[in-house]
């Protein structure tokens, strides 16, 4: 179970430029997402999830002490990535594509070298088989009977 007080998802809206920006170390704990935090002002109190995991905007509006219970309860959330402050929900959508981005490039490579290896023994296997041919003895049909065969006496 994760909170999306502690994931990197969580942002709200910035009064000026309507980004969506994180919210502190402070404000994940109190639940308090107006006002003033060192000269950053935000929009209103409706966390978001940047992923769109779940919508907390619905959830915040529904509850009395809306933002605190919606970011602190406990979730089944599979989208749920580890808060690293200082940096925007975008930042950490950023951040783990360029790691999955890194772990498929790995599992690439691997498959590659994998071919190649498969590639390199067919390719001894056909020039070992060019190179030492195998006599296959073909059976020969039993002679025929017939009257004028001199085997059939």
């Amino acid at each position: 179970m994760v909170k999306c007080a502690d994931c990197g998802y969580l942002g709200v809206r910035h009064p000026e430029t309507l980004e969506l920006v994180g919210p502190s170390h402070q404000q994940r704990e109190t639940g308090a997402l107006t006002g003033t935090l060192r000269g950053q002002m935000f929009l209103d109190e409706q966390p978001i999830c940047a992923v769109g995991a779940f919508d907390l905007w619905r959830e915040t509006a529904a509850q009395p002490d809306g933002a605190l219970r919606v970011m602190q309860k406990p979730r089944d959330c599979l989208k749920s990535t580890e808060w690293i402050p200082g940096l925007s929900p975008k930042e950490h959508i950023d951040m783990n594509m360029l790691e999955r981005s890194e772990r498929r490039d790995t599992r690439n490579f691997w498959i590659q070298c994998a071919l190649m290896v498969a590639a390199f023994a067919a390719a001894v296997a056909a020039w070992w088989s060019a190179t030492h041919p195998t006599a296959i003895p073909i059976p020969q049909p039993p002679a025929a009977i017939s009257p004028t065969n001199p085997a059939n006496e």
